[in-house]
């Protein structure tokens, strides 16, 4: 079918023309920023009002080309599976690395047992806690 007056032909030679050209010719595509672990994000926006693509192509070159299977930060993830519209500032990953920082050092205090002033007396036979203020 065509749009808005445009034969098929006419679109389809078009898109053949565009696909022949090397992919750092087309303009349409932006880098949209860079993580700390040097992956380089980019988005392709639909070229014209007749392009069956509504949403914009994204996708992520590592610094390494054997890296990339390994875990990108959420933010970024988010952005290239069209959960956010914008690209995450560095701020925002800062703030999130920050408070991801937190819960580690929160989560190792915790599972120390070095650290835990209250030690548990323990019945040998049953394993169940034995407190001094219930006993008889």
């Amino acid at each position: 079918m065509s749009y808005r007056g445009r034969s098929s032909l006419s679109v389809i030679f078009e898109r053949f023309i565009d696909s022949l050209k090397p992919k750092h010719i087309k303009t349409n595509t932006k880098h949209m920023g860079t993580d700390y672990l040097g992956n380089n994000y980019y988005e392709c926006l639909p070229k014209k009002l007749y392009d069956s693509r509504q949403q914009p192509r994204r996708w992520f070159k590592p610094p390494n080309e054997d890296l990339w299977d390994r875990q990108l930060p959420p933010e970024w993830n988010a952005w290239l599976r069209m959960m956010r519209k914008i690209p995450p500032t560095i701020e925002e990953i800062e703030y999130n690395r920050m408070i991801e920082n937190k819960k580690q050092q929160f989560s190792q205090s915790i599972a120390d047992p070095n650290t835990q002033t209250n030690k548990q007396k323990v019945h040998p036979v049953s394993g169940f806690p034995i407190y001094d203020e219930y006993k008889h």
